[in-house]
C-alpha cells in the first residue's frame, strides 16, 4: 500500500517531505501529468481541492476517470463546492454513498461530517472555542485586532462581502475587511 500526494505549493510540499519523511508517502507537483499517472494507478482518489469561497476547477477529467482500475473508488471532498470530478453528475447521500459510472465506484456525499455529528461538532468546537471566547469577552472588532487569524473566516460583515474570492464567484463587489473595519 502507498500513498501520494499531489500538491501545488513548492513550500507545502517542501513541509509535507519533512512531515512524512519516515512515511512511505509520495509527495510530488500537482499538474496534469502527474494527476494522470496517479489516477490511472490508484485504488481510492481523493480529490481535497479547496479554494475558499469559490468553486474548485473540476481538474478530475473524464477520460482520467475512465483510465481508472475497475471497482476502484473516487471521492471528492470538494462536492460542497461545486465538486472536482468531471464524472460526478449529483449528489449522493450518507444513506445512498455512491453510484458507479465508468466502473469506479463515486463517492460525492455533501457535508461528510453530518455522518458522525456529534465527534465533528466537537472537533469544529474545539478548533474554534479561542475565537469564541476571544469575541465574547472582546467584541468582534477587537477580537480581530488580537486574533488576526479571526479576519480570514469572516466573508460578509456590516452586509458587505469582504472576501475577494467570494465576491468573483458571485459576480458581486467586495471590500477588504480591514476597509470595512474603518
Amino acid at each position: 500500500c502507498s500513498v501520494t500526494i499531489l500538491e501545488v505549493n513548492q513550500e507545502r510540499i517542501a513541509y509535507l517531505r519533512k512531515q512524512y519523511a519516515t512515511e512511505e508517502v509520495n509527495i510530488i507537483e500537482s499538474n496534469t501529468e502527474n494527476l494522470e499517472r496517479t489516477i490511472k494507478e490508484a485504488d481510492l482518489f481523493i480529490s481535497t481541492i479547496l479554494i475558499p469561497g469559490s468553486r474548485p476547477p473540476k481538474i478530475v477529467k473524464e477520460y482520467m476517470v475512465q483510465s481508472m482500475k475497475p471497482g476502484s473508488v473516487i471521492v471528492d471532498i470538494a462536492i460542497d463546492q461545486g465538486g472536482t470530478v468531471e464524472t460526478i453528475d449529483h449528489y449522493t447521500t450518507h444513506d445512498n454513498p455512491v453510484f458507479i459510472k465508468h466502473d469506479v465506484i463515486h463517492y460525492a456525499v455533501p457535508n461528510m461530517p453530518g455522518a458522525t455529528p456529534r465527534t465533528s461538532t466537537m472537533a469544529l468546537a474545539n478548533g474554534n472555542i479561542e475565537y469564541l471566547l476571544a469575541i465574547a469577552k472582546n467584541g468582534l472588532e477587537n477580537a480581530i485586532q488580537n486574533k488576526p487569524a479571526l479576519a480570514t473566516g469572516i466573508n460578509i460583515y456590516k452586509g458587505t462581502i469582504t472576501y475577494e474570492n467570494l465576491g468573483t464567484t458571485l459576480e458581486l463587489d467586495y471590500k477588504p475587511l480591514k476597509e470595512v473595519l474603518i
